[in-house]
């Protein structure tokens, strides 16, 4: 098939997920029955161990797929690099073997490049949707309309991932302008800010308001999956930033210092959203309390305490029995917590839910408790407990006060 008879490629890296690559190019067997653009499958399989390769072969004769087994793991990143190399398309994007392709939105996008031969890339947001309860849930971004950003015009473009807090990710792009470009990531800025940039200095960008990629948040009810993307929003905040003033510097010289201040405070709004959902990503999986007290102070400091998706004082308390209970300078398997005074209940209830160790309960630091370590209700001016037994026992006293104290 000669490259200009071809208008896209769809590049597919995988490894070891042979039940979802057949999921996948059977639902593209059944959903693109019909569809009006020439388009080829390019699969790099990164010498996957299960049968990846005989279910692949199950649909050479159904769908145009042309597969490479690579000889040895060569990464993911590097797979999908291969898999872009082999593109004949005019036009190629990348697919997740555990991903869906919204036919219509694909068609759609695949007009709006072809009816701009100027536009390089493509980018439009993607829909989260849940497999085992067949749901589609949401967009994760949405934009009013399509929006064109002409070639060099990078304000244009950051003042519109500003606006509707894009993450430009999803993307059809000229495969000459990738060749040109060579785009990569790094660990300073983010890809989806510092990419986009690349490919606009060498033509036009469209962001388009229609989603033509499913991402699968829930596929198979008796199996979870490892997904980068949505550990990447617990930590990755600091490349965004990374990302958006790398953008910033692009355009900074047309700025004048008013504007410059209004594109500073849209940036530091963004990066709270972003941190605001680490936060609550992290507290709903559990995430170490301490390094979640860290992000809940920055926030404290960018302005957004009352924001928070619990209080403060319950975040720092959180890290305050996580240190008590976990360092192990601290304690070990056989270390028994030792709460002495009037605690609330949710204290123990809290000690219950993040560690195993035995708790005890006590008025007074009694003696002879070896291998206790204490937290003791006040402080050490407020309580006249007789701490010399438990420091004769070679025993651990924290009091609650100096222990908030190290997480103020």
């Amino acid at each position: 098939m000669a490259g200009d008879e071809t208008l896209l490629a769809i590049c597919i890296p995988t490894f070891n997920r042979a039940r979802y690559i057949g999921n996948l190019l059977k639902t593209l067997h059944a959903d693109i029955q019909g569809f009006p653009h020439s388009y080829e499958i390019v699969i790099s399989d990164n010498a996957s161990e299960d049968d990846t390769e005989a279910v692949v072969g199950e649909w050479l004769d159904k769908l145009p797929i042309r597969y490479f087994r690579q000889e040895k793991n060569i990464g993911p990143h590097n797979s999908l690099a291969f898999a872009f190399g082999q593109s004949r398309g005019r036009y190629s994007m990348y697919l997740a073997d555990d991903d869906l392709i919204d036919v219509p939105g694909l068609d759609a996008a695949l007009t709006t490049l072809t009816a701009n031969p100027d536009t390089v890339v493509l980018y439009a947001p993607w829909t989260l949707i849940d497999l085992v309860n067949d749901k589609t849930l949401s967009n994760f971004y949405e934009l009013p309309g399509d929006a064109t950003v002409q070639r060099g015009n990078y304000l244009h473009m950051l003042s519109l991932i500003l606006q509707n807090h894009i993450f430009a990710e999803i993307a059809i792009f000229q495969t000459d302008a990738f060749r040109r470009r060579f785009p990569r990531s790094n660990d300073l800025a983010h890809w989806a800010f510092t990419v986009p940039s690349e490919y606009l200095s060498v033509g036009n960008v469209i962001f388009s308001a229609t989603p033509f990629y499913r991402s699968v948040t829930n596929y198979f009810a008796d199996e979870r999956r490892h997904q980068l993307g949505t550990e990447e929003v617990e930590v990755s905040w600091d490349a965004y930033r990374g990302g958006l003033e790398h953008l910033l510097g692009l355009c900074i010289s047309a700025l004048s210092e008013q504007n410059l201040d209004l594109l500073r405070s849209s940036m530091h709004e963004f990066l709270i959203r972003r941190m605001l959902v680490a936060l609550k990503f992290r507290i709903v999986r559990g995430r170490d309390p301490i390094e979640t007290y860290y992000l809940a102070s920055r926030l404290r400091g960018m302005g957004a305490l009352s924001r928070l998706p619990k209080p403060f004082d319950e975040i720092r308390s959180e890290a305050a029995l996580w240190f008590v209970t976990h360092d192990s300078t601290l304690v070990d398997g056989k270390t028994q917590i030792g709460l002495v005074g009037g605690f609330d209940p949710s204290v123990a209830e809290t000690l219950q839910s993040i560690t195993d160790l035995d708790l005890l309960f006590y008025d007074t630091v009694p003696n002879g408790a070896e291998n206790t370590l204490f937290i003791v209700k006040g402080s050490a001016a407020s309580t006249d407990m007789n701490l010399d037994r438990a420091k004769a026992a070679s025993n651990k006293v924290f009091f609650e006060t100096d222990l908030l104290n190290k997480f103020l």
